[in-house]
């Protein structure tokens, strides 16, 4: 059984908000199926996307783990001046591959097992 979680209107979302929705969205469709697993990836508590999705205020320093996670430019989830608002297409072999470089705390490693 899949976990959906209903997000209030996008219009109704902050910026930040909108985009991880989005980025989550993005997930589900290179087969990240589930919220835990969703989570997982991006390094947050399942509660916490939860909440997240469902517009609880993202902080800065979440969004900043996140963006570095998925080798996303500081500032593109919550600062929507600077940066576009298209989501960038991330293939789940770059997913994985930025997952397991980034859990093995080694991103320059040559020694990184790539998927």
């Amino acid at each position: 059984m899949l976990l959906t979680v209903a997000p209030r209107k996008q219009a109704a979302l902050p910026e930040a908000n909108r985009r991880l929705s989005a980025l989550v969205e993005q997930l589900r469709q290179q087969g990240f199926l589930t919220i835990r697993a969703q989570a997982t990836l991006l390094g947050v508590p399942v509660g916490a996307l939860r909440n997240y999705l469902t517009g609880f205020p993202l902080p800065g320093e979440v969004a900043r783990d996140i963006e570095w996670v998925l080798d996303l430019s500081p500032g593109w989830l919550d600062d929507a001046s600077e940066h576009s608002t298209e989501v960038t297409v991330l293939t789940e072999r770059d997913l994985l591959t930025d997952a397991a470089m980034h859990a093995h705390g080694d991103a320059g490693s040559e020694n990184v097992a790539t998927c």
